[in-house]
């Protein structure tokens, strides 16, 4: 149902009124474009609490950018590999409040469907929990590892022959293998 207070007043009016809803919502549009390109030209940049890892990601989530220091050497592969998903999820959960902060700069940030958006970012990237983030190698957490199963056992080796030379072969066939 129309809002009253737009059907109000002569044509004039009504037609002033138009014009201005049409002009607010072209400005509003502009905005929304204005944050929708911000967003997707946003980088975020995190880095390790002990710097070996500085990452860069886009606001789509994806890795844009891995630098690792000389440090790096010193981790095993488990440890850096934790190490690296743990800065990049740290980044990808400050998605959400950049966002929110270029709505904000432009002028829309109250509006529902900035916080659709804004919730959406969030669902996507949650902030990671910081109890569950290495802060570095002396105090990375693996979880709980597995028990490996001892390797099998070698097979059965063939009988070695005996120890004396001379006249092996003499006894046998290497053709016939007996």
């Amino acid at each position: 149902m129309p809002d009253e207070s737009l059907l109000s007043g002569g044509p004039d009016e009504i037609k002033r009124k138009l014009r201005a809803m049409a002009e607010a919502a072209k400005a509003k549009s502009e905005r929304f474009g204005a944050v929708r390109r911000q967003v997707e030209s946003s980088v975020i940049d995190e880095e390790s609490p002990d710097g070996v890892v500085k990452v860069s990601v886009r606001a789509s989530g994806a890795l844009a950018g891995l630098q690792l220091s000389d440090r790096a050497r010193e981790l095993s592969p488990p440890q850096l590999a934790s190490l690296v998903m743990a800065t990049v999820g740290r980044a990808q959960g400050r998605i959400a409040g950049r966002v929110r902060q270029i709505a904000r700069d432009n002028g829309v940030g109250e509006d529902p469907a900035t916080s659709t958006m804004v919730a959406r970012f969030a669902e996507e990237f949650p902030e990671p929990d910081p109890a569950e983030n290495p802060a570095g190698p002396g105090e990375m957490r693996l979880g709980k590892l597995e028990d490996e199963p001892a390797p099998p056992p070698p097979p059965p080796s063939r009988q070695a022959p005996p120890d004396e030379d001379d006249g092996y072969w003499d006894k046998q066939s290497f053709l016939r293998g007996t």
